[in-house]
């Protein structure tokens, strides 16, 4: 079974004041395992460039199932699924020291030319036995703003950026964090549209959606290039 696991624990400048684990903190280490268990398999940023070619993340899921602490050792574990298309998807979960499940995630991927920043279609994949089981039956969610309310701004940094020389995907849930300050995120879904650089500034906007929820969403240029349902 093509899987990797590693033991990771969070800092307590890592959650809410409510006691919540932060959104970019689990997206940091869902990164963090992604990362690594790609360069074991092959697949790591290395490897891809010799082609030209890096992994572009386009959509992220995460549902906490159970109370996660502050300097506490979990175990994480990841696997891929077989690509479809031009579609990579990676699960995650997430286990206490009782063997309990205390969060899920799901996150889905592309592969991009790293020089024309186009989005190829390839046969590359990871080899062995993909572990099938189905962490979100309903896949991820589907959802669009309406009416959208300003929210300020968020300029990205050199300390933003990731080695493919744009913002990292982790930085999205803190700008959600900015706009939404103290909301807790038990659950979180967010879809990366377009990539940003240095030097950017990302107009911020909220949106009302069922269920008491909200979508935050950022442009450049008018183009959206985030949206997250919290």
């Amino acid at each position: 079974m093509i899987t990797h696991e590693m033991n990771v624990r969070f800092s307590p400048d890592q959650f809410m004041p409510d006691g919540t684990v932060k959104a970019s903190a689990l997206q940091f280490v869902f990164q963090d395992i992604g990362g690594i268990h790609a360069q074991l398999l092959g697949l790591g940023y290395e490897a891809m460039m010799k082609d030209n070619q890096i992994w572009v993340i386009t959509k992220l899921k995460y549902r906490l199932l159970g109370s996660i602490l502050p300097d506490t050792d979990y175990r994480l574990v990841t696997y891929p699924k077989p690509h479809r298309g031009i579609l990579y998807q990676r699960d995650f979960q997430l286990f206490n020291s009782a063997h309990e499940l205390v969060a899920i995630g799901i996150s889905q991927w592309c592969v991009m030319d790293y020089v024309t920043r186009k989005v190829l279609r390839t046969n590359k994949d990871f080899e062995g036995e993909f572990n099938t089981e189905v962490l979100f039956p309903e896949g991820f969610d589907r959802f669009r703003p309406g009416v959208l309310t300003p929210a300020g701004s968020y300029t990205i940094t050199e300390s933003d950026l990731d080695r493919n020389n744009h913002t990292n995907n982790g930085r999205y849930a803190d700008m959600v964090e900015i706009v939404l300050p103290g909301r807790s995120c038990t659950e979180l879904s967010i879809t990366f549209a377009k990539e940003t650089r240095l030097g950017d500034t990302i107009a911020l906007f909220t949106s009302p959606a069922e269920n008491g929820k909200t979508i935050v969403c950022g442009m450049v240029d008018d183009q959206t290039v985030f949206s997250a349902l919290v």
